[in-house]
Order: C-alpha cells, then structure tokens, then sequence
C-alpha cells in the first residue's frame, strides 16, 4: 500500500502534520531548493517535540555541496536520509562520491537515491544512472523528484499513461522502493494511487501558498482526500 509523505520546515509544522496519521514526517527547508536543509537546531527542536515512533526523513541539500553539520547523534534520530545530485552529471564516477556519503550515515540512517525527472536542468545524472545505483544499494530507496518546481510536477508534465509507464520501469530494473514527489496536488491523488508507488511525497498541496508554510486547513483536506481515495 501506497504511504503518504508530508514535508515540514520546523517544529510547529512537525507538531501539526502528526495530528494525522501521516506515514512519513520529513523535514527540508523549502527555500534553499528541492532538497533544502535545514539547521541543526531546528532539526534537535522536531525531534523533542514529535514521538519518536513516526518515521523520520530528513534532506541535507546537494551532494555538490554536502558538509557534514548535523552530529551523527541527531541525524541517527531520522530513518531515511535525502541528498540531491544537481550538478553531478559531469563528476567522474559520481556513484563513488554518493556511496562515501551513505557509508558516513549513522547504521539507523538508510540514504535515498535521489533521481531528479529534469535531470538536464538540474545538470543531474540520468533517470537509468539513478536506477542503477538503485539497484546497486537494495536497501536504499529511490525518489523521483523534480528540481525546478515552477515547470509543472510529474502529472503535469508526463500524465498519467506515462507516469505508470515510469513506475514499471522502476521496478524492471530492480527498485524495490520508490517515491514519487514534485508538485503533487489533491486532484492527482486517483491517478497517482494507480501508479501504485510505495511513498507520495507531498508539500505544496498542503500549503496556503506556493510551498511557504503548512496550513492546517488544507493539510486537513488533503488527508481526508488520501483517506477516501487509498
């Protein structure tokens, strides 16, 4: 069964997203980028105001410009950890670099293999490269996203034939875990549920405007739109 992601930015967000059964909580900073990080302490404060029993995710930005800020105690806190690859298209043997990054995680950390749709805008290795490195690590799993979040999200801009088309190939090449993400909107949900993805990831739709801050009126609609329609 399909399992439903919200993005936060801070504490009060966290708080009131896990008034309702959300799946996965995961924490990014929306406005440095798809995969924003957000500071440590804001991080400590989420994680000593949300039950330890939710499923943590955690973005740390690009790998082009990762250092290690957050203390392997804290990070150790979050089950699923995000790294973008813009800008690694041309890096030599970039798969060396993102399996350094993994290693360094705490043993409770399984980091995400991150395929941006618009890879060429991003200047991000290919949709194959990311399945292949999917396959290469099978406990990590694998996120389609988009970088630019003004062009459209993935139903805008492949529809629902092809969509299902990509999750397909997904799984012929060996994913065993995928997410879709990118501008998800309540009126997808039907057509993104037949695609039969493990994760949705969703943080646009349940903001007042833009992907600003969380709202709880339309975090409220949303899920009882994925309540009725899973």
């Amino acid at each position: 069964m399909t399992k439903l992601l919200i993005s936060v930015r801070d504490a009060e967000e966290a708080v009131l997203a896990t008034k309702y059964a959300i799946d996965v909580l995961d924490v990014k900073n929306p406005n440095a980028g798809s995969l924003g990080a957000v500071d440590e302490a804001t991080l400590q404060k989420i994680v000593s105001e949300v039950s330890g029993s939710i499923v943590k995710s955690v973005a740390l930005g690009e790998l082009r410009d990762f250092q290690p800020t957050i203390s392997s105690e804290l990070l150790s806190q979050f089950q699923l950890v995000k790294i973008g690859l813009a800008g690694m298209a041309n890096v030599a043997d970039w798969q060396t670099a993102w399996q350094a990054f993994a290693s360094s995680l705490p043993s409770q950390c399984r980091p995400v293999c991150v395929a941006y749709f618009d890879a060429d805008l991003a200047q991000a290795p290919p949709l194959n490269e990311v399945f292949n490195l999917a396959k290469a690590n099978p406990g990590s799993p694998m996120l389609i996203d988009t970088f630019d979040k003004s062009g459209g999200g993935l139903i805008e801009r492949l529809g629902g034939d092809q969509l299902q088309m990509l999750v397909r190939v997904a799984r012929d090449r060996g994913v065993n875990e995928l997410a879709l993400a990118g501008s998800i909107l309540l009126e997808h949900l039907p057509t993104l549920l037949e695609c039969k993805p493990d994760y949705i990831g969703v943080r646009g739709a349940v903001c007042a405007s833009g992907r600003e801050n969380l709202d709880a009126e339309r975090l409220r609609e949303f899920w009882e739109a994925w309540q009725h329609a899973k």
